[in-house]
């Protein structure tokens, strides 16, 4: 039997249920303190509860979905001949030991494409939070937690700067992609 006491975790965790929760406070914790990240979400849901009177993890779930933007761009490599890859494997074989001579293959033959493709769910809230969050920062005047709450406030009403670089996000994936 040890004689060291056991010790309870310092912080709460969250169910499975609320993983965007945990997402948010692992977000806003910096240099490793997680129950201030934890105090400011309860602050920022006693704002909400207040300025709305529905319930405040709705209100920040619909928030955060409106402001997460949807698609992203991939880029691939476009599929090239097999000819082009039976040459290059010979030349290899003749030359193993004269590897400095492979340096004339042509690489500009290689294209790459810009593709789209939904972002999947973590992923997408993720980014919506790291928008409420760095547009909440560049507001002035009132507390970090009311800041956020204010940004969290406008856009659950499609309104706000978190929307407008969901908007912009989305325009730059359409901009890169190949699509013609």
């Amino acid at each position: 039997m040890s004689r060291y006491p056991i010790q309870t975790k310092r912080y709460l965790k969250f169910d499975n249920n609320f993983f965007i929760l945990d997402i948010f406070s692992n977000i806003l914790m910096r240099k490793g303190k997680k129950l201030k990240s934890i105090k400011i979400i309860k602050k920022i849901f006693i704002i909400l509860k207040k300025n709305t009177g529905i319930n405040p993890f709705n209100v920040f779930v619909r928030s955060v979905y409106n402001c997460s933007p949807r698609i992203k761009t991939i880029r691939r490599k476009e599929s090239s001949d097999v000819s082009d890859f039976v040459d290059i494997f010979s030349i290899f074989k003749l030359n193993k030991m004269k590897i400095e001579k492979i340096n004339y293959i042509d690489y500009s033959k290689e294209k790459y494409l810009n593709e789209i493709e939904p972002l999947f769910f973590k992923d997408s809230f993720s980014l919506g939070l790291r928008f409420l969050i760095t547009n909440s920062k560049k507001q002035k005047g009132l507390k970090f937690s009311e800041r956020l709450a204010n940004e969290i406030l406008d856009s659950y009403y499609y309104k706000g700067n978190s929307i407008k670089n969901k908007y912009e996000f989305e325009k730059n994936v359409f901009i890169k992609s190949d699509i013609e």
